[in-house]
Parts: C-alpha cells; structure tokens; sequence
C-alpha cells in the first residue's frame, strides 16, 4: 500500500472532535468520507483512523475523525500529519495535478519548443501554486497561471509554458 501525505492537523474545530488541517499539499484532492487514514509524524510511525467527514476550504480542511469524539482528543492529534492510500485520493476537477506527477516534468517554450529546464519543487501558496524549475544551474519560479501555464502534458511529463518577458531573468 503507497500512502500519501495530505496535510497536517494544525488545531481543532469546535468541542466536538473535529480537526483543522492545514498545509494540504494539493488543493484539489479530495477525500470522501468513511476512507482509512493514518496519522502520525510520519508515515511509519503512524496509527489507522476512519475519516467520516471531510470539507475543503480552499487550501486547508475541516475533518471528522471516527474515534475523536472531544476536543481533548482532537488536541493529542494536533502537529501529526495525514497519510492516505494513493487508491482513495481522488481530484476534484481535470485542471488539478498532484504534485507527484508535476516534479520531474520537463518545462518547454510553447514558442520555440525548445526544452527549458526541469520541474523540481512546487510551492503551494495563497494567490496561486508556483513550480520551481531547474535551468541552467539557476532555480526559476514559474507561476501556475493561465498567461504562463499553457498546456501540461503527464503522460509524457512536459509542461509547455509561454516565457514572459522578464521571467528567466528572475534570479
């Protein structure tokens, strides 16, 4: 079973048990209820729970624990990061990527087709995700926006990108 991490509980919701969930990694999964999670500082080290509710606000979550019925229960989680099986991880739309399958993408110029450099970070951030791409011995933030992200291409890991004036002089 490959678990993936999700994002960690940063506080609780309530008095009755709920989680606050912070940093989620990508902020169009979604997890439907009544799925097995593991919680734990990592993912070795962790113990099985049963997720019954789940909801999405924006790049966090609110979730119902099976088993964490008070709020000094759901304190003892707080810290702990959430492990989910890959088969139970589901996008909520088709212009979602996980950031698995972008890292390691190679990075083109939609223009020249000319290969720029390699995806090696993504940074999840409040206005909009940024891929860190690796060219020329210099790492160049790319922001995931439609004016630059033009098409992105997973079974062949490419990312075509229209370059803005200014872009890989950035550092």
């Amino acid at each position: 079973m490959a678990l993936r991490y999700i994002g960690t509980i940063c506080g609780t919701h309530g008095l009755n048990g709920a989680v606050h969930i912070c940093d989620l990694l990508d902020a169009k999964i979604t997890v439907k209820a009544k799925t097995e999670i593991y919680i734990g500082y990592s993912e070795n080290y962790s113990q099985k729970y049963y997720l019954l509710k789940f909801v999405r606000k924006h790049k966090e979550a609110i979730a119902t624990i099976e088993g964490i019925n008070s709020d000094k229960e759901a304190k003892s989680l707080i810290e702990k990061g959430i492990f989910i099986d890959e088969k139970y991880v589901s996008e909520s739309s088709e212009e979602s990527y996980l950031i698995d399958d972008i890292i390691g993408c190679s990075v083109i110029d939609i223009e020249t087709q000319k290969e720029l450099g390699s995806i090696i970070d993504v940074w999840v951030l409040p206005a909009n995700d940024v891929w860190l791409m690796s060219w020329n011995g210099k790492e160049i933030p790319i922001p995931v926006i439609d004016d630059v992200v033009k098409r992105v291409d997973l079974p062949n890991k490419r990312i075509f990108i229209k370059t803005i004036e200014g872009l890989l002089e950035i550092i």
